[in-house]
């Protein structure tokens, strides 16, 4: 299993699609194992959950994301991990020992030729 998380200078990216990068980990024995670095080639709408299963990503962890983008992944037999703030450390290790609850935020609003906000119901 393949876990890519939403990061932002090392850490956990506030908005999914706005991520510098994935970082990928596999989990063996509880233990994270860090895979690999995947830059985010670009914000286009419906792009990224296609771009990650086709990394083989089987769950996403993140901060904020469109309901159209989780609606996405789910299609795509992926776990999505909303909500999440923090060091990237912190929080797959948190996912590896099970105690990771996505916090189901989600953003609304966008306007993807502008700088948009993300708010919350």
């Amino acid at each position: 299993m393949k876990i890519a998380v939403a990061s932002i200078k090392g850490l956990i990216s506030e908005h999914f699609g706005h991520s510098d990068s994935f970082e990928v980990f596999t989990v063996e024995n509880k233990m994270p194992i860090f895979v690999e670095s995947i830059k985010n080639p670009e914000h286009k709408h419906g792009y990224l959950p296609v771009f990650l299963k086709s990394a083989g990503i089987d769950v996403v962890i993140c901060g904020n994301i469109g309901q159209s983008a989780v609606q996405l992944m789910v299609g795509e037999g992926m776990d999505v991990f909303s909500g999440a703030k923090g060091s990237i450390e912190d929080v797959i290790e948190q996912y590896a020992q099970g105690l990771l609850v996505s916090q189901d935020l989600g953003c609304s609003g966008h306007n993807h030729d502008h700088d948009h906000e993300c708010h919350h119901d």
